[in-house]
């Protein structure tokens, strides 16, 4: 069902904030790549980039020796 996508999708991306605030950066890495999976299988762009976003924003902050995902400007 759609639906029930649609709900795992925004949870995964959910649990990836909550992930990366706990100090788990490569849980939430995976969290946020499930997640963009997720709604791109479901055609929805904005959350698809929503977190594709996310998990990239990690990956800059980590480039830039801030491997928590801390972002700070």
């Amino acid at each position: 069902m759609a639906g029930d996508s649609q709900i795992v999708a925004h949870g995964e991306n959910l649990l990836g904030h909550i992930e990366q605030a706990s100090g788990n950066p490569d849980g939430a890495s995976e969290l946020f790549i499930r997640s963009a999976e997720g709604f791109r299988t479901l055609g929805t762009p904005w959350g698809t980039g929503n977190a594709a976003h996310r998990h990239g924003e990690r990956c800059r902050c980590r480039r830039r020796g801030r491997p928590g995902g801390a972002i700070t400007g």
